[in-house]
């Protein structure tokens, strides 16, 4: 075979290389080699099939092989207008009997039909499933429009058994029919299993109400409780607002008339809080939401809650004087104060890279190995401390350049 003209039939077979070489007897795969074979592979090749027995070793491998081939081949001798007679046909029955019988019980009959089918191209050379005997207690409530289709596809009937029998001068049956068969069962199966399954949960549905006991309930029950369902009556006038003091968690949740000064939100905070009166002005109100930050100034506090748009609803954060953050020391005097102390203490520092005593190093050089040479340098910053110091005082000058930037002036002391 040609692989680029034959593409279904390569894919199929599985084939990776070329030459591939299968050899068959009596529409079974014996033995199969891919490349160019030793003289003792091809040896071992033609003995398998002198013999007439499968290759042990990829006997499962071979047996999935020829049913592919069984059907690609059968597939292709179908023409399309008997393909199309046979599908139409098929579907015709499948219909007829949904009206007889409906279709919960259709489909479970057409699930047996296509067990039966897939048993007889599953097995094409066991001759037990190619036979369907109808007295049999699972298979006697088969409708006379499923065993219409059995005949279709090839069946012989006598009396309650159906038989699939090989022609004559033929190795096996011909399975293409049965294939478009089930072809067109699984398209009815897959349109109808959603249907099936909605009705199947309709009945289960009724069948419990069916057993439950429950009274009528009186009109006003219903009525009130089609009024609750709703959900309860917001007053457009009431301010809900939920507050908390900045960096606790808890909420507190207080409601006003939105007609109400900000002043009446005093008595509330005097409740979670403490702070003087005096103190009242820088009170902070942050609502992030209305990207509205204010303290509460008496011109402030005679502001309503509808004027600063904290209505319907608002959340807030309530800054108290006790709160702000105490002055920053960010001199540099204190700052090189807390550098040194974290630097209290003997450490060391080592270097990477020094392949060399001739590289001028300062510290003490320890071989690392592998020709590779540390620096280490060890030092106290405690005894650093007598070093040059930034001033203790405060604010006294301030930083400068000098004209060529080749020093710092702070104060009266020149870095």
């Amino acid at each position: 075979l040609d692989t680029d003209q034959e593409r279904s039939i390569s894919s199929a077979l599985g084939v990776q290389a070329l030459p591939t070489v299968f050899g068959i007897y009596k529409g079974k795969i014996l033995d199969s080699f891919q490349g160019m074979p030793t003289e003792e592979s091809l040896k071992s090749f033609i003995m398998n099939l002198a013999s007439g027995k499968p290759n042990m070793a990829k006997k499962q491998e071979f047996e999935e092989l020829s049913a592919k081939i069984l059907k690609l081949a059968a597939l292709s001798q179908f023409s399309f207008a008997a393909r199309e007679k046979l599908q139409n046909n098929i579907k015709k029955l499948l219909s007829s009997l949904t009206e007889s019988i409906g279709m919960e019980a259709a489909m479970d009959q057409v699930q047996l039909l296509r067990k039966l089918l897939s048993n007889v191209t599953n097995n094409l050379s066991e001759e037990k499933f190619r036979k369907v005997n109808t007295a049999h207690p699972k298979l006697a409530h088969l409708s006379p429009a499923l065993l219409k289709i059995l005949t279709t596809v090839g069946f012989s009937r006598s009396e309650t058994l159906y038989t699939l029998k090989i022609p004559e001068n033929a190795a096996m049956i011909n399975p293409a029919s049965i294939l478009i068969a089930i072809g067109v069962i699984d398209k009815y199966l897959d349109e109808n299993r959603y249907l099936v399954a909605k009705l199947k949960r309709q009945a289960k549905d009724d069948a419990l109400r069916a057993n439950l006991d429950i009274p009528d309930q009186p009109e006003t029950t219903k009525a009130e409780a089609q009024k609750s369902s709703k959900g309860s009556v917001i007053d457009p006038n009431i301010v809900q607002l939920k507050m908390r003091l900045q960096g606790l968690k808890k909420v507190h949740t207080i409601e006003l008339q939105k007609s109400s000064e900000l002043s009446e939100l005093l008595p509330y905070l005097r409740n979670i809080s403490d702070f003087d009166d005096n103190d009242v002005a820088e009170i902070q109100l942050t609502c992030a939401a209305k990207r509205l930050v204010i303290n509460l100034t008496p011109e402030m506090l005679r502001q309503t809650f509808e004027e600063l748009k904290l209505y319907p609803a608002a959340n807030v954060v309530i800054k108290l004087p006790s709160m702000q953050s105490a002055t920053d020391t960010n001199s540099l005097t204190e700052r090189a104060k807390a550098n040194r102390e974290k630097r209290k203490g003997s450490h060391t520092m080592a270097s990477v890279g020094i392949y060399s005593t001739e590289d001028n190093a300062k510290g003490e050089l320890i071989d690392g190995g592998g020709g590779v040479l540390w620096e280490q340098d060890v030092s106290d910053t405690e005894d650093e401390d007598n070093k040059a110091e930034l001033p203790e005082n405060e604010g006294e000058g301030e930083i400068t350049k000098s004209a060529d930037e080749s020093h710092i002036v702070t104060g009266n002391e020149e870095l």
